[in-house]
This record gives structure tokens, C-alpha cells and sequence, in this order.
């Protein structure tokens, strides 16, 4: 099954509808995981879907950032890069991974 070209993609969503907000946060080791995790949230959402990916400052290399955004521009998927800088909270809260709290910095 071929992929649909952007416009025609953005034409099946509702119209008037505003995107769902859908937060992430990646590294290096999750740029492909990610293509499918916003594939499968974008395409099946009645609404259409504009996503928050943060990364930690250094944890994404600039060849994956830009490799992320030509996938994600060439399948109609509204996004957004927020690079977050290293909070020492980090490792005070080691049961919290520092992805988890840069979905959660990527809120504010």
C-alpha cells in the first residue's frame, strides 16, 4: 500500500478540528521507535495529531533530528523539536528516566 501524499492525508482528518498534542521525548537509540509510535498515532486519529518530541541537549545527534523531520514532513505530521537542557533532578529521582521528565518539561 503506497503512503498518501501529505495534502491528501490532511484532507481524510476532520475538518475544523483541531490536532491532539502528543508529547514524546527521545534520544539517539529511539529515532526509529519513534516513526512508528507517531505513524500509528497520526494515522489512526480522527482528529490528525501535532507532536512535542524533547530531547535532552547532546542526546540527539543533528544528522537523526534532521532524518526525523524529513520522515515525519513527508507523511503529514505536524511536529515540533525542543532540545531541554540537563536538569539535576535527573539523578536525584532515579527511578524516573530523564525521557520521562523531558515529556514532562516538554509540557511547559
Amino acid at each position: 500500500m503506497e503512503m498518501a501524499p501529505r495534502a491528501a492525508m490532511m484532507a481524510i482528518k476532520s475538518a475544523g478540528t483541531p490536532p491532539r498534542i502528543v508529547v514524546g521525548a527521545i534520544d539517539d537509540n529511539m529515532v526509529y521507535p519513534l516513526l512508528v509510535w507517531a505513524w500509528s498515532l497520526h494515522h489512526n486519529s480522527e482528529t490528525g495529531s501535532r507532536f512535542v518530541i524533547g530531547h535532552l541537549a547532546g542526546t540527539l545527534s543533528d544528522h537523526n533530528r534532521a532524518t526525523l523531520g524529513q520522515l515525519l514532513d513527508f507523511m503529514g505530521i505536524e511536529h515540533e523539536f525542543r532540545a531541554l537542557p540537563f536538569d539535576n533532578r535527573f539523578i536525584t529521582q532515579g527511578h524516573i528516566s530523564p525521557t520521562t521528565f523531558a515529556k514532562l518539561f516538554s509540557l511547559t
